[in-house]
């Protein structure tokens, strides 16, 4: 599935979501673990990605580019309690060179290359739903000699999670996104596409990600 003929000028630009006949089929599947189950506490349906290294890429043949132009990418996931957590995005600079860039729990020190970098995430909250913000221009310019974003080509999850909804926004989410004190909050509901909210009750954290800071708001149950 590529989005090169979708609308993207709008607020957001719904990538994924767990719920449908066949969530599975946009993905490159890779492992036994990977299923499609109902969890009670979101009242809805997740992809719970479990096993020896289970691994899903979208879309299914790496030769094509999902072509998603808009620059903040989320993703809504539950991480494990006691397994790391990686993943990595492909993406195109506006001279069209095909870049790589690898984010895991694991990583200690960021370490970066003409064409691929890798990014630590430290401290990411588990036991919580986390919407995981990525600003594609950010990451792209500063880790890459000033490249300009052109867009998002792959999506590569290749550790244990469950994921429920990913996401692109137009804007950054939330009236405030980089406040230090992280009291406004991202406000990823906000602008994100119809079914992304999680029910009331349900503890969640926000966590913009790029490489000027990155900042964190803990919405509590």
């Amino acid at each position: 599935m590529t989005f090169d003929n979708v609308f993207q000028g709008g607020a957001s630009v719904d990538v994924f979501g767990a719920s449908g006949s066949n969530p599975l089929d946009k993905w490159k599947v890779s492992g036994a673990g990977v299923q499609k189950v109902y969890d009670k506490s979101v009242r809805g349906y997740v992809l719970r990605c479990d096993g020896d290294r289970p691994s899903i890429r979208m879309p299914k043949d790496e030769r094509r580019s999902l072509g998603l132009v808009q620059p903040f990418l989320v993703l809504q996931v539950l991480l494990s309690d006691d397994r790391s957590f990686s993943f990595e995005l492909h993406v195109s600079d506006k001279g069209k060179t095909r870049r790589r860039i690898l984010f895991s729990t694991s990583f200690r020190e960021p370490a970066s290359t003409p064409l691929h970098t890798r990014i630590p995430l430290a401290a990411v909250a588990r036991g919580v739903w986390l919407n995981l913000v990525f600003d594609l221009v950010d990451l792209v310019s500063c880790n890459f000699g000033g490249a300009g974003f052109g867009r998002l080509d792959g999506i590569c999850i290749g550790s244990a999670c469950t994921l429920r909804r990913i996401c692109t926004l137009r804007d950054p989410p939330g009236d405030a996104p980089c406040a230090p004190d992280g009291h406004s909050g991202l406000a990823v509901g906000a602008s994100a596409p119809r079914g992304f909210e999680l029910p009331s009750g349900v503890p969640t954290a926000d966590r913009r990600c790029c490489l000027e800071a990155e900042y964190v708001h803990l919405h509590p149950d």
